[in-house]
């Protein structure tokens, strides 16, 4: 029986893989997990080990070519050499203390890119909220190679977000523009994993706070009689809460009209109107047009009055 040696997975978005050098020639007696060839990357270099013992019957690709994900590099057949000889055990004692530094390299190895799948992750997952919070802001379509500029011209700038996160991102940029280059080192990625956890919960939070006020934005209140109502304004629908003191809540919905004014009403629930809340990531911009007073009169009576700065 045989096994074939193939091409691991590599990383995200590598597919190919340059032959640096085969560690066993064609008959040698191979280990299970015993590193056999060399391969080289843009990004790393890593070590294919043998995924069984037995011995190294064939090569299929020689140092220098380049190979893909899942190609077979050679074969290992099972079983043993029937004869060995004592230049071949002291080769082996040898080659054993050669096997526990390559095991040493390969946990560098996996470190080094674990390194530097966090530096990634960190720095998309920061242009991603920065990209949200200048959405909410308004700003809709920005560049990649604009976002920093964009983000510092508008709220840096302007006070909105104190001027420390400014240089925690140029902080980022530069490991990130390290990473690129394999020049960064563990001491900077955990730096830089610390400060920006600082600024990634102080953008969370910016965001959350303008999305409370922004659905305040999206409210009507009422004043009928004695009572208080609200009309939430939601994207293409209305939900209408007629007394928002009382206990249990008596919630109903419409449909927006293009002219502004409300459809016919449907019996809703609280449940339902958290559950389209909590949909909405950054209100839509709402723009009340005067068919709708008419509809506050039908929903809460004649006497219906509109809060304004409650």
């Amino acid at each position: 029986m045989s096994e074939k040696i193939i091409v691991p997975t590599l990383g995200e978005s590598i597919t190919e893989a340059t032959i640096s050098k085969w560690l066993k020639n064609v008959g040698d007696q191979v280990e299970s997990d015993e590193p056999l060839v060399e391969l080289e990357t843009d990004k790393v270099n890593i070590e294919v080990a043998s995924p069984t013992s037995g011995i190294l019957s064939k090569i299929k690709f020689g140092n220098g070519k380049t190979v893909e994900v899942g190609f077979e590099l050679g074969v290992i057949e099972h079983g043993e050499k029937k004869e060995i000889t004592g230049k071949e055990i002291d080769e082996f004692l040898n080659e054993s203390d050669k096997y526990l530094k390559r095991i040493k390299r390969l946990f560098t190895q996996i470190e080094k890119i674990k390194e530097e799948q966090d530096m990634v992750k960190v720095y998309e997952t920061i242009v991603t909220i920065i990209r949200d919070v200048l959405r909410i802001e308004g700003i809709e379509r920005v560049e990649d190679e604009e976002v920093v500029k964009v983000f510092e011209d508008e709220m840096i700038s302007q006070g909105k977000i104190p001027a420390k996160f400014l240089r925690i991102l140029n902080e980022i940029i530069k490991a990130k523009k390290d990473y690129d280059e394999k020049k960064l080192t563990r001491v900077e990625v955990e730096k830089v994993k610390k400060s920006s956890n600082e600024f990634i919960k102080f953008l969370v939070e910016y965001l959350q706070r303008k999305r409370g006020r922004e659905l305040e934005r999206t409210k009507i209140r009422v004043k009928h009689g004695n009572r208080y109502g609200e009309v939430i304004l939601l994207g293409d629908v209305a939900f209408i809460i007629h007394d928002i003191d009382h206990e249990e809540k008596e919630i109903s919905k419409a449909r927006i009209k293009e002219d502004g004014s409300l459809g016919t009403t449907q019996k809703s629930s609280l449940q339902e109107l958290e559950k389209s809340l909590s949909k909405v990531e950054i209100p839509p911009k709402v723009f009340i047009k005067e068919p709708i007073f008419e509809n506050l009169k039908d929903f809460f009576g004649k006497d219906v009055e509109i809060l304004v700065n409650y």
